[in-house]
């Protein structure tokens, strides 16, 4: 008896040491991330098949694709891909809110402006 997965040729990249073309890994993370509209399960999918990937990698192709991500920084989308791994969905949201907030004006403070 053969194990499906030896016998699937589709999903041969997921194994460790298989080689990692960009094109592909592009194209597997465009894919996730249009057929799931929920961004923790989206993300969270293509955490976990891509982890010899960097999180700052996945964050580029990611921010493309996802219109909810296009106002956050690179890094500030890498941080949610790690925030799966560290956190679970509390850590995700937690760093979803941080992150996705205005960056607010600084006030001025009358008893340190010069009369």
């Amino acid at each position: 008896m053969t194990h499906r997965i030896a016998a699937d040729p589709d999903v041969g990249w997921l194994l460790p040491g298989s080689p990692i073309r960009p094109a592909d890994v592009v194209r597997r993370v465009e894919s996730i991330c249009t057929r799931v509209p929920d961004l923790y399960a989206a993300l969270l999918m293509v955490h976990a098949t891509h982890q010899f990937i960097s999180p700052e990698h996945l964050a580029v192709v990611v921010k493309r694709v996802r219109p909810e991500l296009h106002s956050m920084a690179e890094p500030d989308v890498a941080g949610l891909l790690n925030s799966i791994s560290a956190g679970g969905r509390p850590g995700f949201e937690s760093v979803l809110r941080h992150k996705s907030k205005a960056a607010r004006p600084k006030a001025a403070l009358p008893w340190s402006t010069e009369s």
